[in-house]
C-alpha cells in the first residue's frame, strides 16, 4: 500500500469520532487504535461481537445492553424480504446472531454474549449506528432461581 493511502487513512481515522479502525484489502491490513478504552466491549478479530453491558435505566441486574462496536449501517435481517434475526419477546442463546452492522462495505454479524429474552431493539432496520450505541435490551436467562 502507497504512503499516501496510509497517510490519508490515518488523517481520516484521526478526524473521525471512531476509537478502532480495522482495514483490509487486497493489499494487505491495518488497525488503527486511538484510546483503550474498549474493555468492556469484546470484540472477534473481525469486530463482530459486542458484549452487553447493564443497562443505566431500570436498575435491573438482569437486564444488559448490548451495544455497536463501531459505526455503520444496522441490519435485522440477513437480506431485504428476509426475516428478522431477532425480534421483541425472543429467547436468545449466547452467540446468536441478533443483527448486522454494515461497515465499509463488509457485513459483521453482532451477536448475543449472554442467553436472555429480547426486551427492546432501540434501532429501526437500516439506521444508522454510532459506536457504543445501544442496539438491544436483553434480560439475561436467570440461573434457576
Amino acid at each position: 500500500m502507497k504512503l499516501n493511502k496510509i497517510r490519508k487513512m490515518i488523517d481520516l481515522f484521526n478526524k473521525s469520532g471512531l476509537d478502532r479502525m480495522e482495514i483490509k484489502d487486497f493489499e494487505g491490513s491495518f488497525i488503527f487504535e486511538k484510546n483503550n478504552h474498549l474493555s468492556k466491549e469484546v470484540l472477534d478479530r473481525d469486530l463482530k461481537i459486542s458484549a452487553p453491558t447493564k443497562a443505566a435505566n431500570d436498575g435491573q441486574e438482569n437486564d444488559l445492553l448490548v451495544k455497536a462496536p463501531f459505526v455503520g449501517t444496522f441490519y435485522t435481517a440477513p437480506a431485504p424480504g428476509k426475516d428478522n434475526f431477532v425480534n421483541v419477546g425472543d429467547h436468545v442463546h449466547k452467540g446468536q446472531t441478533l443483527a448486522i452492522i454494515e461497515a465499509m462495505k463488509i457485513e459483521n454479524e453482532i451477536k448475543s454474549s449472554a442467553d436472555g429474552d429480547i426486551k427492546k431493539i432501540f434501532v429501526s432496520d437500516g439506521g444508522q449506528v454510532e459506536f457504543d450505541q445501544a442496539l438491544f435490551e436483553i434480560t439475561k436467562a436467570g440461573d434457576g432461581q
